[in-house]
């Protein structure tokens, strides 16, 4: 989950203006149907902060830029800078070693190969990941591990059940 938030905040992201804190970030824009709330919520390694920007009735829309991206995120921005001034920052901790990291190729879902634009880092539990082909990009951070076939969906459920994955 914390993969997905930090995606969020990089540019193109809806998020992605949190990158100007020069710090890990990870955090989730929203915005609500007819556009009467939007916010931001963002954190880092020591600091969870939360912005809503609305109203307190359904009467009263705000306009069509109104998006937790557009408005809510530049006073959480404003907020974090002052409050993190000095304070320094390391990146996130891996939740488990038992997860693996791995550069995957958007389109297809496998492992990146040096023909990939632009990979994507994402996070595996050991031994699930997508197999090592020929040419694949090394994988970053943490260790590599051997590559294994990745479970069918019965597989995948029944480990699910056994409180595996």
């Amino acid at each position: 989950m914390q993969q997905l938030m930090t995606e969020v905040c990089k540019p193109p992201g809806t998020g992605g203006r949190a990158a100007a804190l020069a710090k890990p970030v990870a955090g989730k824009t929203g915005t609500t149907n007819d556009l009467f709330d939007a916010w931001f919520l963002g954190y880092t390694r020591d600091l969870v902060t939360g912005v809503w920007v609305g109203y307190d009735t359904y009467e009263t829309p705000m306009d069509k830029y109104a998006t937790g991206g557009h408005y809510a995120l530049p006073i959480w921005l404003d907020y974090m800078q002052k409050a993190l001034k000095g304070v320094p920052q390391g990146d996130f901790e891996a939740p488990s070693e038992k997860i693996v990291w791995v550069n995957i190729d958007g389109d297809t879902g496998q492992r990146a190969t040096a023909e990939t634009r632009q990979p994507v880092l994402e996070a595996y539990l050991k031994g699930n990941e997508p197999p090592d082909e020929a040419g694949a990009v090394a994988t970053a951070p943490g260790q590599p591990s051997q590559p294994q076939q990745a479970p069918d969906a019965a597989q995948a459920a029944d480990q699910m059940l056994k409180g595996g994955l």
